[in-house]
């Protein structure tokens, strides 16, 4: 037994000598599969696409051949004007300047123009597209002869037409519709004669009441409007000798009416939702030369005097709508370029903008915090017969 035991052990003894020292490592082998994909990581920043075009300003050229919307593009920092492009209205002008205020008119909500065509007696409706072109959406006949302003209230339209030697004056409606302007049964209205010499149309307590100014016949119409259908013109006497020209809405009710009499200035009334006309200041002379065309930006009232080519201001009461001239009315707010025929702010109130038709220029100026005008920048070269101003 103790034999076979150690010839065991010298067995494992002498093969324990004949293992060799440890050889290198084999190659490696072939790859697994791949794992599971892993979860989608954050995305990059994206630029969000454009909103509204670039901001400019526009007029009608009013041209008897081929009405166009000039736009001149416009710096939002310093006001600065160039030249941009002419978009038809697929209608025709005048050839003369038109003398109203509202003739063209811009809705942010919808980005598109509504514009007069005076020499064929139509309407225009045209889309902004994005890269500030302009396109004909529609057109219609105004209801009337010689349309010369325009207003709008969510999706009623509402023209002013002049009239003719043989069309007596009228104001007609539309609805905006998806496929274009379609007028409105039964919504067309008289003014008090035939021939009033009406200047301008503006829906006031928010579209409940339409506006209308004569001033050959010194009268404030106004229209309740109901379910876009406006009734009959209730004719009010803007006072003794006045003349109502263009107008200003402040707050709900209150419009600041430029008087183009002989010893010119404005007025302010107050326009109840029922069409009742209250005169909150009957008369303020400016001591300047036919006030003819009116806008407000805040609290302030620019009156656009053509015979001597000068921007009168008056402070506007709130709380009574009473109105004050700034000033001793020798010295104007500011002087324009040749013959003024319409003036517009820009949306943020930081511009006051004047088309001055005689010297074929636009002129504008910074607006303080307190209404007073800066230094005056002049841009020239706009169409002869140009007509409306639309700042944005």
């Amino acid at each position: 037994m103790i034999r076979r035991v150690l010839g065991t052990l010298a067995l494992v003894s002498a093969l324990s000598g004949c293992i060799g020292p440890e050889g290198s490592q084999g190659p490696t082998g072939e790859a697994g599969p791949a794992g599971p994909t892993g979860p989608q990581g954050p995305a990059g920043p994206v630029t969000p696409p454009a909103t509204l075009a670039p901001p400019a300003v526009y007029i009608l050229s009013n041209d008897a051949t081929s009405n166009e919307i000039v736009e001149y593009a416009r710096s939002a920092t310093t006001g600065n004007l160039t030249p941009f492009g002419e978009f038809p209205t697929g209608g025709i002008g005048t050839g003369s300047g038109l003398g109203s205020e509202g003739a063209l008119i811009f809705d942010a909500t919808s980005n598109h123009f509504f514009a007069v065509n005076a020499g064929d007696n139509s309407i225009s409706e045209l889309a902004l597209n994005l890269d500030g072109t302009i396109s004909l959406y529609s057109k219609v006949p105004s209801g009337g002869a010689a349309p010369i302003s325009l207003t709008l209230s969510g999706s009623t339209l509402y023209v002013l037409n002049a009239g003719s030697a043989t069309v007596a004056a009228n104001i007609s409606g539309f609805t905006v519709d998806a496929g274009g302007l379609v007028p409105i049964p039964n919504s067309t209205r008289s003014l008090s004669t035939a021939q009033p010499g009406a200047e301008e149309i503006s829906f006031v307590q928010n579209g409940a009441v339409l506006v209308v100014t004569e001033k050959g016949a010194n009268n404030i119409d106004t229209f309740v409007v109901t379910s876009g259908v406006a009734a009959a013109g209730v004719f009010t006497s803007a006072g003794t000798a006045m003349a109502p020209y263009g107008f200003g809405l402040s707050g709900q009710g209150v419009i600041v009416v430029s008087q183009a009499t002989a010893t010119t200035g404005a007025s302010s009334y107050s326009i109840s939702a029922t069409g009742a006309v209250t005169t909150d200041t009957a008369f303020v002379a400016d001591g300047q030369l036919a006030a003819c065309w009116v806008t407000v930006v805040n609290t302030t009232a620019y009156a656009l005097n053509a015979h001597n080519s000068t921007i009168s201001a008056y402070t506007i009461n709130g709380a009574s709508g009473q109105i004050t001239l700034v000033g001793n009315g020798t010295t104007p707010a500011a002087t324009t370029g040749m013959g003024p025929t319409d003036i517009a702010a820009s949306p943020d109130s930081a511009f006051l903008y004047t088309r001055n038709g005689a010297s074929q220029s636009i002129s504008s100026w910074p607006i303080a915090a307190d209404g007073t005008l800066g230094q005056t920048t002049t841009f020239a070269g706009i169409p002869a017969a140009g007509s409306g101003l639309v700042v944005r």
